[in-house]
């Protein structure tokens, strides 16, 4: 019988861990719940990448106006914000040292952080890390690329168009990046304490800056997927280091209770 807690899976353990050095022999995930995960995060950043086109044509638009943007004329635009710069390779290992930096000093001084990692780790945070690689890569790379043509591409170049009108260009500029960050946290709502808000706004705001600097979209995409990569990599890491990672049950069909709740419901009747 269930009692609508997810599942707790039994673990071999020595001394206190996992026998396995491989999260995903150590933590399970069904190839169910990993196609649902797979088909809702990529739809969710289609959707994304939809409101990121219309704010590109809007954007194309108001520079030269709707005969310039339409049918193409903000392809154009887009693809010159496509060159590569050499930020792609410094932004994500700034960004993981800024993260560990984060998990430590949290992790030791704030019990609200700890108690706030326990709770992401019992949702699909806690999942994800669990998916075969050829889930995660096509996941972060269509995260990359999405949130980046909306937040950097999108938002960020319609807020600066606006402000520069109303302000210097170096306080339009931050100003924009503040805002845009601030909408960007918004949109991910795992991260609600103190410590994990305070870093998704700062990395936001790296990014802004770096985009505003280089004019470099396309580093930007690659940076954002390559960190989400590197970031999936380290939580599997911790995953077979830490004695009790999840700290409770452990989740194992999060995504297929929100899209069949006729299977939770059977399951729940057995």
């Amino acid at each position: 019988m269930c009692n609508g807690t997810q599942p707790r899976m039994e673990l071999k353990h020595y001394n206190g861990f996992p026998m396995t050095h491989n999260a995903l022999k150590t933590y399970p995930l069904p190839e169910g719940e990993q196609q649902a995960l797979l088909k809702t995060s990529l739809a969710s950043e289609g959707l994304i990448l939809v409101v990121g086109i219309v704010l590109a044509i809007a954007l194309s638009a108001a520079e030269g106006g709707i005969s310039h943007a339409l049918p193409f004329g903000w392809l154009s635009d887009l693809a010159s914000a496509m060159s590569l710069h050499w930020a792609m390779l410094v932004l994500p290992p700034a960004m993981i040292v800024l993260l560990e930096a984060l998990d430590a000093l949290g992790t030791r001084f704030s019990k609200s952080y700890r108690q706030s990692v326990m709770r992401t780790r019992q949702g699909v945070t806690g999942e994800l890390p669990r998916m075969a690689m050829r889930h995660i890569v096509p996941c972060m790379i269509a995260a990359g690329i999405c949130e980046e043509l909306l937040f950097r591409y999108g938002l960020l170049g319609l807020a600066v168009l606006v402000l520069d009108k109303l302000l210097p260009y170096p306080a339009a500029a931050a100003l924009a990046v503040a805002l845009v960050s601030l909408a960007f946290w918004a949109a991910h709502v795992q991260y609600r304490d103190a410590w994990t808000s305070g870093y998704v706004i700062v990395m936001a705001c790296l990014l802004g800056t770096v985009y505003l600097a280089t004019g470099s979209l396309l580093s930007m995409m690659v940076a954002h997927a390559l960190y989400n990569i590197a970031d999936i990599a380290i939580e599997r890491r911790k995953m077979v280091r830490e004695p009790d990672y999840f700290h409770g049950s452990i989740p194992v069909d999060i995504v297929t209770r929100m899209t069949n709740p006729a299977t939770a419901t059977a399951a729940e009747e057995e």
